[in-house]
This record gives structure tokens, C-alpha cells and sequence, in this order.
């Protein structure tokens, strides 16, 4: 997502968008598949469904819906390419968090169960 906010940020002519666009995608389906997958791994056989449904509404009701809101009011405050920079930023430090919570307490915890597992 950070790849494209910032490429969206720099466009000049309407026709370069669709490199960026061809990355919805890919960028898309890792999302969905990271979010099905966390589902999963949260919910009991006979909640999984309904978890799904939570999971599905949540992001194509809720979160498309605000997203498009709040999106273009910070879009006729800051401007399009200010809008999509800021954005940017907020892509790249949420990847970096989450990065940084792996290394740091999901692996370690994982070595620690396949030690006591041994």
C-alpha cells in the first residue's frame, strides 16, 4: 500500500496510474488472505463462519464505507497528493509495527513452543 499512496502522490498524467492499479491485486489478496488466515486461527469450528461474516461486513461495510468518508474530507483539506502522502505514511508505519511485533514477541514465543515441545 505504501508503494502506491506514494506513486498516486506524483502522478501527473492520469494514464501512469495503471502500474499502480495493477498492484490492487496483489496488495489485495495478501491483505485478504492475511485476514482469513488470522480469522482462522482465532475462531472454533462452529464460530469460524460467523467470525468470517464479522470479518467480511467490518472491512466492506465499515471500513470501505469510513474510509471513503474521512478519506475525502482529508482530500478537500490537504489536497489529493497530500492526502495520499499522509496516508502513505500511515501504511509504512503500521508495516513497520507489525514487523517489529513479529521479531519481537510472536517469534520469540514460537521458539519457545517448539523448545518445549522437544
Amino acid at each position: 500500500y505504501f508503494v502506491r499512496m506514494v506513486g498516486y502522490s506524483f502522478l501527473e498524467d492520469p494514464r501512469y496510474v495503471y502500474p499502480y492499479e495493477a498492484l490492487e491485486g496483489f496488495t489485495m489478496a495478501l491483505m485478504m488472505t492475511s485476514a482469513v488466515t488470522y480469522v482462522a486461527k482465532i475462531s472454533t469450528p462452529t464460530t469460524i463462519a460467523s467470525v468470517m461474516g464479522l470479518m467480511g461486513s467490518l472491512f466492506f461495510g465499515i471500513g470501505k464505507g469510513s474510509g471513503s468518508l474521512f478519506g475525502g474530507l482529508l482530500m478537500s483539506w490537504l489536497g489529493t497528493r497530500w492526502t495520499f502522502r499522509l496516508l502513505a505514511g500511515n501504511a509504512l508505519m503500521c508495516a513497520v509495527g507489525y514487523t517489529a511485533f513479529q521479531m519481537c514477541h510472536i517469534l520469540p514465543k514460537r521458539r519457545e513452543t517448539k523448545k518445549e515441545k522437544r
